[in-house]
Formats: structure tokens, C-alpha cells, sequence
């Protein structure tokens, strides 16, 4: 089960829909790693030799802190012991537009219709929520 958002630029009529939640995780080693960026290759390589303690992963609606683009991420965590050392992994963020990796990550309770994002498509800061989208 998960939820989703419909977005819309009130400039150029540009309209995607982010699927987010739960829905579909399955861990990460589970898939082919030649799409894998550089930090979900070391993810993998840790669930596969070490002793994972705690793994966690969620898609979520990321929004870059420097242009305010949105992206839909997974953001996958984890614990493990390497040696009776407990260390935490967790991925990275990166926008594709300029590069900063910083992210606000809003919660279902903080999006509305009066918050405004970058458009991926114009580009203006015109981009809103414009319906919500439950799945299952």
C-alpha cells in the first residue's frame, strides 16, 4: 500500500505523478547492480558480508534545498556490525540540475496546494500539488 501526489505547473501545464511509501521494497541486493549509483553499490556489498542489524528503505518526495526541483528517491538505511563495530549507512541525495546535496523531505501532513516548487519542465516556480493518489 502507498500514497502518492499529482503535481501540475500553472505555467506550462506540466503534470507527473510521485508514487511514494512502502510499496514494492524489497532490499537492494535483491536487484541487477549495473543501474546501481556508487553509494547503493557499497549498500549492496555491505548486505551481502556483513551482519545487518537494521535495514530500512522508503521512497519519499525529496526536494533539492539550493533550486526546490522535486524528485522521487528512495532513501535506503542501514546498521551493521563489521567487527563488533556498529556503523550506519545511509544513501545519498544528489540533484541532477545543480548538483547540491541537500533535501527538505516532506511529509504527507506538510504538502499543499500553497506550496511551490521548481517545474522540471519550464523550469518556473510554479510546480504544485495538485491531488493525491492512494494505491495498493
Amino acid at each position: 500500500m502507498g500514497y502518492g501526489y499529482e503535481f501540475k505547473c500553472e505555467q506550462c501545464n506540466y503534470k507527473r505523478e510521485y508514487l511514494l511509501g512502502h510499496g514494492g521494497n524489497i532490499k537492494i541486493h535483491e536487484f541487477e547492480t549495473e543501474n546501481m549509483t556508487k553509494t547503493e553499490l557499497e549498500i549492496n556489498e555491505i548486505m551481502k558480508n556483513e551482519k545487518v542489524i537494521s535495514y530500512d528503505s522508503d521512497v519519499k518526495l525529496c526536494v533539492c534545498k539550493n533550486c526546490q526541483r522535486i524528485y522521487k528517491k528512495t532513501i535506503i538505511e542501514l546498521i551493521y556490525d563489521k567487527e563488533g563495530q556498529i556503523i550506519s549507512k545511509k544513501s545519498n541525495f544528489k540533484c541532477y540540475k545543480c548538483k547540491c546535496t541537500e533535501y527538505n523531505d516532506y511529509k504527507e501532513e506538510e504538502l499543499s496546494a500553497s506550496l511551490c516548487f521548481t517545474c522540471p519542465k519550464c523550469g518556473e516556480k510554479s510546480y504544485k500539488e495538485d491531488g493525491i493518489i492512494f494505491w495498493d
